[in-house]
């Protein structure tokens, strides 16, 4: 006979958490990080306000809001480049999807976008421009930010946050050169092919990205979510995963209602018609910048 008093195996040791430590020279990454958006904002108001593209220019007569085209720019190319090299290349189905694994692309994505996104909250605060009709874009700001601290400090959804949080950013990327270029009609004027290109091609990576692989990313992330949810979770915590859960519907609603607006202004676009979306665009812009 076996021995009765014999101890059951301890169970599979679980996720543990060493995410939201990463460094940079010695100090908290998304701190050195922060600094860097910051420090390019100030260089380029800096260049701005100095009359180097000359007194009269429409750049001069809103610094901030042109110093903010620099960092952005380069904030949705890093974001960009980690995310689409990390869910397009690396060896995805290799590694553990649970929303409390840790992977080391996933945590330094998340840093990125937490320096990233307190950049662009700060930004937000003097130009009514950048906050976008409704606030949504304030609304965006905060949601992206909760959860990339969660992401990188409570180690949560590593494995979807290149596709959730550099992926989609490849759009931005255009997209941060049509708003530069809307924000300041003369430069518009002056460079339409770019303009004209840079609209073409944020369009044609939006609809993709955001209105349909968003969306059909978010099934199986939900798919995932609530069978760790039925099993039980310990890394991360449920409110953490509840929180995500929520979030990830009402981003995927922003998604949509983005992409509702670009397809209404590619309909005004082919008809020849003013889109409504511009005419409000136009209104605001003349009250406020």
């Amino acid at each position: 006979m076996g021995n009765v008093n014999k101890k059951p195996a301890p169970p599979p040791a679980g996720p543990v958490l060493v995410s939201g430590n990463m460094q940079m020279f010695g100090f908290p990454a998304w701190i050195v990080m922060l600094g860097v958006y910051a420090g390019l904002h100030m260089l380029s108001y800096a260049v701005v306000v100095s009359g180097a593209f000359g007194r009269d220019s429409s750049l001069s007569k809103n610094p901030h809001l042109a110093a903010h085209f620099l960092p952005q720019l380069f904030g949705f190319a890093i974001l960009a480049y980690l995310g689409g090299g990390g869910w397009l290349h690396a060896d995805m189905p290799s590694i553990d999807p649970g929303p409390g694994a840790y992977i080391s692309f996933g945590e330094q994505i998340a840093m990125h976008m937490l320096s990233f996104q307190l950049y662009e909250i700060a930004a937000c605060i003097p130009a009514p421009r950048l906050r976008g009709k409704f606030n949504e874009l304030i609304g965006h700001h905060v949601i992206t930010l909760l959860l990339s601290y969660l992401a990188y400090k409570h180690q949560a959804y590593h494995y979807w946050a290149p596709c959730f949080m550099g992926m989609p950013e490849i759009s931005s990327v255009p997209l941060a050169v049509m708003d530069h270029l809307k924000n300041f009609k003369p430069l518009a004027q002056r460079f339409p092919n770019l303009n004209e290109a840079s609209q073409v091609i944020f369009s044609l990576l939006f609809l993709p990205i955001r209105g349909v692989y968003w969306p059909y990313s978010s099934v199986w992330f939900w798919k995932m979510s609530l069978a760790t949810l039925s099993a039980g979770s310990v890394l991360p915590a449920t409110w953490v995963i509840y929180i995500f859960c929520v979030a990830n519907v009402l981003m995927t609603a922003l998604q949509w209602y983005w992409s509702s607006l670009i397809l209404k202004g590619l309909y005004a676009k082919m008809t020849g018609a003013k889109s409504p979306v511009d005419d409000e665009v136009e209104r605001k812009q003349a009250k406020k910048i």
